[in-house]
């Protein structure tokens, strides 16, 4: 699909070169309305459609080219959905059925049609369209198998934010500029140089034209002011998306709990190192609980391998949930232990854990404890309904630890306060004892 399109941009950018810049190589001296054209034959022919010279003959050979590994790539794809038995698919009748033919109409079809009719291909007008329509649909199939083919799966629609918008058109304008810079200022094609300089428009007309912008909003305070906001608001918002941005730096990021004493029987848990830690009994609480047959109370999963893994290492931010499966350490992992061979033995990994036909996403794999019953577990049996793609917030875990075993214990010991703040966190309890005593 690449090489395809790839002729067919060659024949739109010579084309584009020669509309802007030296037109007579391609499109010929334009002669009198109703002169027999030398190409053609003896068909009446207007000034816009008057094909002369070697180039344009080159032009439509590397057309025929181009679109004719077009026509073979939308062979295959025809011959894959009957494979696949997903024609039916195709003739559903939900956008992205109709997004997928347009898709291959744009792609092949109208290219490949253009080419063949003998009139159209010697035109470099149908020959631009023919050009532009590969173009535009090999861009609509990289966006179609990136972006669009997952919105139903992620039941979401992912809209670009201000600044994917501006590093995306700012890369293509650079090539742009670029390309315009090389085009006129060095001999690329037939040693002409271009009669018009559109890089110079750009680089010469705009600032003036900006300039002239400038000076008349600067006429007056409100004109200033209105000037400033039009700038600043969006520049901030984007240097400052997202608002966590004005945190302290390292602010989420986790820290290991550290021992309060030698034999670490108790440990001071302080995940954000604000100050605001908890002395946790640690060797009180497991011997109070049950001994060594307790630990999976709290800790109820480790990492494989391991029986003693501590929290941080997965609830790595204290705000926000952390991904903890990393895809390709498991199929590579996969593709060693299944003996996978080939180029690209990981690709073909992916039917271990997912199904063989369908989207390869979370909901079509199979459930993680399914391979890691022995070796995540501390004690008893794998908890089947535990995520383990993600894990929630630092701050989340711990409080939904301790607190719902505090507000459960309190009870049973007679000390309502148990579940209380300040019961963990002794800053909050001095905090509250000092503003009593400046209060009395």
């Amino acid at each position: 699909s690449a090489m395809g399109a790839g002729m067919m941009f060659l024949v739109l950018v010579r084309i584009l070169y020669a509309y802007w810049y030296n037109p007579e190589p391609v499109f010929g001296p334009r002669p009198p309305v109703g002169l027999s054209c030398p190409v053609s034959g003896s068909d009446p022919i207007t000034r816009k459609n008057f094909p002369r010279g070697k180039d344009l003959s080159m032009l439509i050979k590397l057309a025929a080219v181009g679109s004719g590994i077009l026509g073979v790539y939308l062979v295959l794809k025809i011959f894959d959905l009957f494979r696949q038995g997903a024609w039916s698919a195709l003739t559903a009748g939900t956008w992205e059925s109709w997004l997928y033919l347009f898709e291959l109409l744009a792609t092949s079809v109208i290219p490949l049609a253009l080419v063949i009719v003998r009139r159209t291909r010697r035109s470099p007008v149908a020959l631009g369209i023919a050009a532009t329509s590969a173009t535009f649909g090999m861009a609509l199939n990289r966006m179609d198998v990136g972006i669009f083919g997952y919105f139903r799966d992620a039941q979401t629609v992912y809209f670009p934010s201000l600044a994917e918008w501006a590093v995306s058109f700012g890369v293509v304008a650079a090539a742009g500029l670029m390309f315009f810079f090389v085009i006129e200022n060095f001999n690329i094609i037939k040693d002409v140089r271009p009669r018009h300089h559109l890089s110079d428009w750009i680089l010469k007309a705009v600032p003036r034209k900006l300039n002239e912008v400038r000076y008349s909003a600067l006429m007056s305070r409100l004109h200033s002011v209105t000037l400033i906001a039009v700038l600043t608001i969006p520049i901030g918002w984007v240097l400052l998306y997202p608002p966590f941005h004005n945190e302290a730096p390292g602010r989420e990021i986790v820290q290991a709990a550290t021992g309060a004493d030698i034999t670490r029987a108790v440990l001071r848990i302080d995940g954000d190192r604000q100050g605001m830690a908890t002395e946790f009994a640690h060797a009180e609480h497991q011997k109070r609980l049950g001994g060594d047959s307790s630990c999976a109370t709290c800790h109820h999963v480790s990492m494989p391998g391991d029986r003693s893994t501590p929290c941080s290492r997965c609830h790595r931010d204290m705000l926000k949930p952390t991904v903890i499966f990393v895809h390709s350490l498991h199929t590579a992992t996969v593709a060693k232990k299944e003996n996978l061979t080939g180029w690209h033995p990981t690709n073909r990994s992916c039917v271990v854990c997912h199904e063989a036909t369908g989207p390869k996403t979370t909901r079509t794999a199979k459930r993680c404890y399914d391979c890691h019953r022995e070796d995540m577990w501390l004690v008893g049996q794998p908890d089947s309904t535990l995520e383990m793609t993600t894990a929630r917030s630092f701050r989340e875990a711990m409080h939904a630890n301790c607190i719902t075993c505090h507000q459960r214990e309190s009870e049973k010991v007679g000390r309502p306060a148990l579940a209380e703040c300040a019961t963990c966190h002794h800053t909050l309890k001095s905090r509250e004892t000092s503003q009593l005593a400046v209060d009395m």
